[in-house]
């Protein structure tokens, strides 16, 4: 017989057996025993800010905390173009102005531009031009610099300008010139020094070996620089030349030497020393700058063993463009504009040599001046105008006389303005085509200038000493002259230059 007993279930370990189970099932998937995830909540996207909302509409977020609106932009833009259009035909005016005014009296210059004067040196290894109004101080250029143009192979160029005024009007120079570097010359080569100044070491004797200094302004004192030579301000200061030892007073030795110290003249080293006779001194007289004025008693400057002086470059040629603009009431006129060429102590090439002058020469060299370039639509109307100044390459062939030049060839000059660099960085396929006949009795010439449009005119001059030819067949013959220098214009089919030129003999 069979009995069954009924066993009571706990019902706390029911609980903890079901949660149990869920647990593991929980751990090991609903599905191949892979992990469950709880779902997260979409990131929140901020909201953009107003500069944000500004810009990502094509606005312009100011620094007032405002925003200028696309079509606000626009019509800004719009503003601005209209306003340089306008300005642009101001200088085509003034550009068409000086094309008149060359073809009628070519060779213009700075002078005939504002009674100015263009000069060139070297500072600190880089070319410093001066363009100075008669009337300025001396000391100070009326033009102040303003930078520098693109480099030309030959030729450094500047920006200078002067202004604005009361009346808001700005004159602008640019200007290339082909001065070279200082030239370090034997000291003694520059400056010829005198005999027996210094008698110290003349054993054997030595002439030629130191050099006098002399005061007053038309001395050579102010190119004197020694430590010793520095006051606080205004000074004259004394220095003592030899003392001899009095032979009365045996029993003391009176002699002293004379001020000797290294120093330097026109930058190059030696030794400065006060050479006067015994008892007898010498003094340095310095302005409130601190600049040597006038020296007195006899002073001397012994330069160092291979000392050199830096010659400048005194000879040189100049080229370039001279504007006034006027900027008032938020528009910009142009004025006037000029191109002019010069020279620093360069010899015009002798118009009487010029028929000794046989076969061709090649010149190379650089243009610059001003431009207008303008868009058109469909209908030949302007639609916007732009305008700055450029930098180019200048190539020449100049045909002479002589049976190795064809007969309708001589006396003739070719050649072209090519690779415009515009300074608003303007793309453009702009070149001049140059020629000109010339009297072979004179240096100078004038011709035609085609850019694409309109003919305009250019005109130039020859430069250098009439050198003979290393064929001593040739007799009196001579060579090409060095260098030539011009202005020109030219209308192309989208704009208008104003320019000068230089180029040296190849």
């Amino acid at each position: 017989m069979l009995f069954c007993v009924k066993t009571p279930i706990n019902k706390l370990y029911v609980f903890a057996m079901a949660l149990l189970l869920a647990v593991t099932l929980a751990g090991c998937g609903s599905s191949g025993g892979g992990t469950a995830t709880t779902p997260t909540e979409p990131p929140v996207t901020p909201e953009p800010t107003p500069q944000e909302q500004c810009e990502d509409a094509g606005g312009r977020w100011n620094a007032d905390l405002t925003c200028t609106s696309a079509e606000e932009l626009e019509a800004e833009r719009m503003a601005m173009v209209a306003a340089a259009t306008k300005a642009a035909e101001t200088k085509t005016e003034a550009i068409n102005a000086e094309a008149a005014g060359n073809a009628a009296a070519p060779f213009d210059s700075l002078t005939a531009a504002e009674n100015s004067t263009v000069t060139a040196e070297y500072e600190d290894g880089a070319v410093a031009v001066k363009i100075a109004v008669p009337g300025a101080a001396t000391d100070a250029p009326a033009f102040m610099r303003a930078g520098s143009l693109p480099a030309i192979e030959g030729w450094d160029g500047s920006m200078h300008t002067l202004g604005p005024n009361d009346d808001g009007e700005t004159e602008i120079v640019g200007v290339y010139t082909d001065i070279a570097a200082p030239k370090p010359t034997e000291f003694a080569m520059v400056y010829p020094l005198d005999a027996n100044t210094n008698t110290d070491n003349d054993s054997p004797a030595i002439t030629f070996e130191a050099l006098s200094i002399s005061g007053g302004e038309t001395g050579n004192a102010g190119m004197l620089a020694s430590p010793s030579f520095s006051a606080s301000g205004a000074a004259v200061l004394t220095f003592p030349a030899i003392v001899d030892d009095n032979a009365a007073t045996t029993d003391v030795d009176e002699s002293a030497p004379a001020f000797e110290e290294m120093g330097t003249f026109d930058g190059a080293p030696g030794t400065i020393k006060c050479n006067g006779a015994s008892g007898e001194s010498c003094t340095v007289t310095l302005d409130a700058d601190g600049k040597i004025t006038t020296v007195g008693g006899s002073w001397i400057f012994t330069p160092a063993a291979g000392a050199v002086v830096d010659v400048p470059d005194a000879s040189y040629l100049y080229y370039g463009f001279w504007l006034k603009k006027t900027e008032k009431d938020g528009a910009t006129t142009y004025n006037a504009v000029q191109t002019f060429t010069g020279e620093v102590g360069i010899n015009p090439f002798p118009s009487g040599d010029m028929l000794n002058v046989f076969g061709t020469a090649s010149y190379e060299g650089g243009a610059a001046g001003v431009y207008v370039k303008k868009t058109f639509t469909a209908d030949g109307e302007i639609v916007t105008a732009t305008s700055g100044t450029f930098a180019a390459n200048v190539d020449l062939m100049v045909y002479f006389g002589g049976d190795d030049v064809a007969v309708n060839k001589q006396y003739s000059i070719e050649g072209g303005v090519s690779d415009f660099a515009l300074s608003g960085g303007e793309e453009n396929a702009w070149s001049v085509n140059l020629k000109a006949d010339f009297d072979g009795t004179v240096r100078t010439f004038s011709g035609a200038a085609n850019g694409g449009g309109d003919e305009a005119a250019w005109n130039g001059a020859f430069f250098g000493d009439a050198e003979d030819t290393p064929d001593e067949d040739d007799g009196a013959a001579k060579l090409a002259p060095a260098s030539v220098t011009g202005e020109f214009n030219a209308n192309f089919s989208n704009g208008h230059v104003a320019g000068a030129f230089g180029a040296h003999r190849q």
